[in-house]
């Protein structure tokens, strides 16, 4: 929740993601909003770096690993395990 009227905001329509159809920014308040005024193309350009570096966070994750990622875990799990089980059984 937003109090207050004096905040400043981006809204970008296009984000590239298709789950999501806009994000909204908010600026954190400065000491002198003229200069972030005048700084408006760098902050837009800094906004559009910012959505698209978290275009892709979800694909990076544990859960999002590919077939072979997951049969090499699977395969190294069950060979420690049989590894460690013959030791149990061989003393």
């Amino acid at each position: 929740m937003v109090r207050g009227t004096n905040k400043m905001i981006i809204e970008i329509n296009d984000t590239g993601n298709p789950y999501f159809e806009k994000a909204v920014l908010y600026l954190k308040n400065g000491k002198n909003d003229d200069k972030m005024l005048m700084e408006k193309k760098a902050i837009d350009s800094e906004a559009q770096k910012y959505i698209s570096s978290i275009k892709n966070v979800g694909r990076t994750g544990v859960f999002k690993r590919s077939k072979w990622a997951w049969v090499c875990a699977v395969s190294l799990s069950a060979a420690a395990g049989g590894f460690f089980t013959f030791l149990l059984m061989a003393v």
